[in-house]
């Protein structure tokens, strides 16, 4: 299915395809509950996918479109992992900064 443009009818994922989906600023392993073809819609219109993301309640299940998804390969594996070092980078500056932050409120 590489290699499928724009307008292809066909879906670029499928039912019980473990995939990552990007929310907020990571990228999370999920795997493809549905397949939804849009309705009411022209015929090349891209389908959207419900997802469930692994180890989350199914509350957090959503549908999105195929942009938010990429194939389950070690390549992006790696990117998840990257991802998920520089949120954790960047969360611990923002917790020295609002410390030191408190520190000096609480000496003036």
């Amino acid at each position: 299915r590489k290699g499928m443009g724009k307008g292809s009818s066909m879906a670029e994922f499928e039912t019980g395809e473990p995939v990552l989906c990007s929310h907020g600023v990571g990228l999370y392993e999920a795997k493809i509950v549905e397949v939804v073809k849009p309705k009411h819609s022209r015929p090349s219109a891209e389908p959207l996918y419900v997802v469930h993301y692994l180890g989350w309640k199914k509350s957090w299940d959503e549908t999105v479109q195929a942009s938010r998804l990429k194939k389950r390969t070690e390549a992006n594996l790696r990117l998840k992992e990257e991802m998920a070092g520089q949120m954790s980078a960047a969360m611990r500056k923002d917790a020295k900064k609002s410390a030191r932050a408190s520190d000096s409120d609480a000496s003036a």
